[in-house]
């Protein structure tokens, strides 16, 4: 997981200062997907929905998932897809935060698959032969 647009990813790659949720704006609360998905306050309806429908999909309620489990659950995609699209979830960040936390992501993903690359061509010589 941890490529989420939330306050503690921002901070991670140097986009923000803090992890501070801009929902909450109350020191002290880390913007999670733990927090959006369960502590934050606004969305408690709709989280309340978002659990009932992991519940009947998996037998499971929120206190037995982790948060990537919960992601990785295919099951889950509809109601956790129900829930982004009724709470301000993912839509917006703090002004230009978004677009500059989504190029410094992309910059990451490149550098790890360069890095990828190159670390494969330092195995063989390069000619397809594995440095035979």
């Amino acid at each position: 997981m941890g490529h989420a647009l939330t306050g503690q990813h921002l901070k991670w790659i140097g986009s923000t200062e803090d992890d501070m949720c801009w929902w909450c704006c109350k020191p002290g609360a880390t913007q999670t997907c733990e927090h959006l998905f369960t502590v934050r306050t606004t969305w408690k309806e709709q989280q309340k929905v978002l659990w009932k429908a992991v519940r009947a999909q998996t037998k499971r309620g929120r206190d037995r998932f982790r948060m990537a489990d919960l992601f990785a659950n295919e099951r889950c995609t509809g109601a956790i897809l129900e829930f982004l699209e009724s709470t301000d979830v993912g839509r917006k960040a703090r002004g230009e935060e978004w677009e500059q936390a989504s190029n410094d992501t992309a910059e990451k993903q490149e550098e790890v698959v360069e890095g990828d690359e190159e670390s494969m061509e330092v195995e063989g010589d390069g000619d397809g032969d594995g440095g035979v």
